[in-house]
């Protein structure tokens, strides 16, 4: 963190940093930083000073994290799927969806 805070190519007005320390544990002094930061409203973190922050996370929130993101992701995934498996196979079955598709939209 403080290699890149002190190139000053990295440091113009528009950059800002987030640094990420990730464990298995944390001590006292760690969960207590968490607690007195957490009016700030962002989960894990411990310091927000000029263009960077320091956030500490254990890997059990890091992986549920990925977890709900992906979650969302493949749901829509899913739904995608869904709408192309349903290809008509012959002409009029086609006009049939999108009759469908169509009155389904106007309601």
């Amino acid at each position: 963190m403080r290699t890149i805070l002190e190139i000053p190519r990295f440091n113009g007005d528009n950059y800002t940093w987030d640094f990420l320390l990730i464990g298995t544990k944390q001590n006292q002094f760690i969960e207590d930083e968490i607690e007195n930061n957490k009016g700030r409203g962002e989960k894990g973190l411990v310091q927000h000073l000029k263009n960077h922050k320091i956030f500490i996370k254990k890997w059990s929130d890091v992986l549920i994290e990925c977890d709900l993101r992906h979650k969302f992701i493949d749901e829509k995934l899913q739904l995608e799927k869904g709408k192309l498996s349903n290809k008509p196979s012959t002409p009029d079955e086609a006009v049939e969806i999108a009759t469908k598709t169509s009155a389904s939209s106007i309601v």
